[in-house]
């Protein structure tokens, strides 16, 4: 089953891979796990959740351990690496704000020390921008707000984020992005819930139900000879479609 969408997690949560696609190419295709976690080129990393990203130069490789030593902005970091860097490559750091912590320190974790510019509650979290010096901001995530008064604005904060959730990743992107899209493909899509209608692929049914997308594509099932296609429309006009054994 094929999905065309530009929702990431509805991409997410009904798929087994993912392709990314901006402009007519494709900058990379993996689980949704190795699209959030191990985003191959700036542009996947910028686009697929939020992140933090700081543009550096690698200085040293251990290509045994894939972690390297990058200099920034803000100052030297240690990171793991996607395999395709080299020593004096450009490249771009990428933290998640969930992986940023507010305070505390270990010995496999890189430290920075900046000022709260500000602060955004969430509800399950507050988001913080935190200004590192030499124009880099940070977002990091205070994920216990119920116990914890919002930090203020220009307090000075200690931040530290492990070796094991930093990437350094390859310095690729388009530009801005004008066109992007991902296209989900589930082997086995679990049973899901689509704006309130309930729904397991390939039953009965579901034959008579067209759920709805939150991007406004219309997925609907289609027999075929050789299995069940997922067809993407939009005014009941194809976008695209896709049989399994295609």
């Amino acid at each position: 089953t094929v999905y065309v969408t530009h929702d990431q997690e509805e991409a997410l949560t009904l798929s087994d891979r993912i392709a990314v696609f901006n402009q007519g190419r494709v900058f990379q295709v993996g689980t949704p796990r190795d699209l959030y976690q191990r985003p191959t080129n700036r542009f996947v990393a910028d686009f697929i959740g939020v992140n933090n990203l700081i543009d550096g130069t690698v200085r040293e490789l251990d290509a045994a351990a894939a972690r390297a030593l990058v200099d920034t902005p803000v100052g030297a970091l240690r990171t793991q690496t996607t395999g395709d860097l080299r020593s004096g490559d450009k490249c771009v750091l990428c933290v998640r704000p969930e992986n940023v912590e507010i305070g505390g320190l270990s010995a496999d974790e890189n430290a920075l020390r900046g000022k709260i510019a500000f602060a955004a509650y969430l509800g399950s979290t507050v988001r913080y921008d935190v200004e590192l010096g030499s124009g880099v901001t940070v977002k990091a995530d205070d994920r216990d707000p119920w116990h914890h008064e919002t930090r203020p604005l220009g307090g000075e904060i200690e931040l530290s984020f492990p070796i094991g959730a930093t990437l350094a990743t390859n310095e690729i992107s388009p530009g801005r992005p004008t066109d992007p899209m991902l296209i989900a493909i589930a082997t086995k899509p679990p049973t899901r819930i689509l704006s309130g209608v309930r729904s397991t692929p390939n039953t009965a049914a579901q034959k008579n139900t067209t759920p709805r997308l939150a991007t406004g594509l219309v997925m609907r099932n289609t027999a075929t000879a050789s299995g069940r296609t997922m067809l993407a429309t939009r005014s009941g006009t194809p976008i695209a479609s896709r049989d399994r054994s295609t």
